[in-house]
């Protein structure tokens, strides 16, 4: 999905990332950073860390035009009056229906989660999990960690396909300590020498951080996160490649008479004559044992052919000798399919392909010319060149 082009359909949420140390005092240059960086203005989720927010300021003054804005304030559970404060905006042509799931306060921690099914997201994931964190420079860095992973083991039990991204400053604590299979997507520093905010998420390579400069006097850099994640295949591609399948591309009367002449050209590659494949005897009725192909009639005089006798279980020992790990060929089967359905495919190939296709005539020798094939418009078409090698299992019998 290209994020350029289609900026609100992106596989993952773009994220924006900044501590704003007072958000009443930086609302103006935030406003100023949406107007002049269309990445940061087309931007999923505004993550915004210390925003010193208190009940007596309105949502009113705090809005941004075309985004929800969901807020945590600190509480007096922190015991402290001031600072602190989580604020998260929305973009609404890529989500409008964001619900805060989770929040926390206290002396070490403080989060909130967000739950959002915005319009566009990959098969593959069924929700998206954005849990806004600050942890205090004098937090208990153990008691923070351990409150975290209680809260995001009970999200990822709750919604296990989902995307989890948990995002904001963490100063002197890391989440890996506790959730190793989470990955960490910040690599540049954002306070001094220090990587201070983190972005983690439970899928690897799925951002790529790119710093921005400060908002407003804040010594904090601001971050842009830009997905890096590529969906899964679809399965139906793989059903295209395997049936060649072309949707309304291709009508039935563009491809009536090629298709009707391939046909002709596959099934009648074998035919020497039409007189011989009128006296051809009929093959004998099938049996509850092991398929076996009737013996084919004697070729007449003079004609480079060899009787032919095919068994279900040499067609089930071929099609279990094929090498899986090796490409698909020109029909795009894989050869993994055909190895593990050797069993079901043996019965259908010697029946179908073989009982059906090749019982009634030869097959010609290699180095011989191909016999004449019968058009579909009823004159004989003869090829000059050579017949190719038969396949493995009829190359037994010849």
């Amino acid at each position: 999905m290209n994020v350029v082009t289609k900026p609100h359909k992106p596989p993952l949420p773009s994220l924006f990332l900044s501590n704003a140390r007072s958000l009443v005092n930086k609302i103006d240059n935030l406003e100023l950073q949406l107007a002049g960086n269309r990445y940061v203005r087309d931007c999923c989720v505004l993550i915004i860390t210390e925003t010193w927010l208190h009940p007596r300021i309105p949502d009113a003054s705090m809005q941004l035009a075309g985004r929800t804005m969901l807020r945590w304030d600190r509480t007096e559970d922190s015991g402290k009056s001031r600072g602190g404060g989580l604020c998260m905006y929305v973009h609404e042509n890529w989500c409008n229906n964001g619900t805060m799931i989770d929040k926390h306060c206290s002396p070490d921690l403080e989060y909130m989660s967000l739950r959002c099914r915005p319009f566009f997201l990959p098969r593959e994931l069924t929700v998206v999990i954005i849990t806004a964190v600050y942890i205090p420079p004098d937090a208990n860095v153990n008691t923070a960690l351990s409150l975290l992973l209680n809260t995001i083991n009970e999200q990822q039990r709750a919604y296990p396909d989902g995307v989890h991204i948990i995002a904001g400053d963490f100063n002197k604590a890391n989440l890996k300590a506790v959730l190793p299979k989470f990955y960490q997507h910040v690599k540049c520093f954002t306070r001094g020498e220090n990587t201070l905010d983190h972005v983690y998420s439970n899928i690897k390579h799925a951002y790529r951080a790119i710093p921005l400069p400060h908002l407003g006097q804040s010594d904090h850099l601001s971050l842009l996160l830009s997905p890096a994640y590529t969906p899964l295949r679809r399965s139906v591609k793989t059903t295209i490649n395997i049936t060649n399948y072309r949707g309304r591309e291709a009508t039935t009367g563009d491809l009536s008479a090629i298709l009707a002449e391939e046909l002709n050209c596959f099934f009648a590659r074998f035919e020497t004559s039409q007189q011989q494949h009128s006296s051809a005897p009929a093959p004998p009725p099938p049996s509850s044992g092991p398929r076996t192909s009737p013996a084919l009639p004697p070729s007449p005089s003079g004609s480079c052919t060899t009787l032919l006798t095919v068994r279900e279980h040499d067609v089930r020992r071929m099609f279990l000798a094929v090498n899986p790990r090796k490409a698909a060929g020109p029909d795009g089967v894989p050869g993994n399919v055909l190895r593990s359905c050797a069993h079901q495919l043996a019965h259908i190939f010697t029946h179908v392909c073989l009982d059906k296709g090749l019982s009634h005539q030869p097959v010609p020798d290699s180095e011989t010319r191909a016999p004449p094939l019968l058009h579909s418009h009823g004159e004989h078409r003869f090829s000059t060149g050579l017949c190719v090698e038969p396949p493995p299992v009829l190359s037994l019998h010849i």
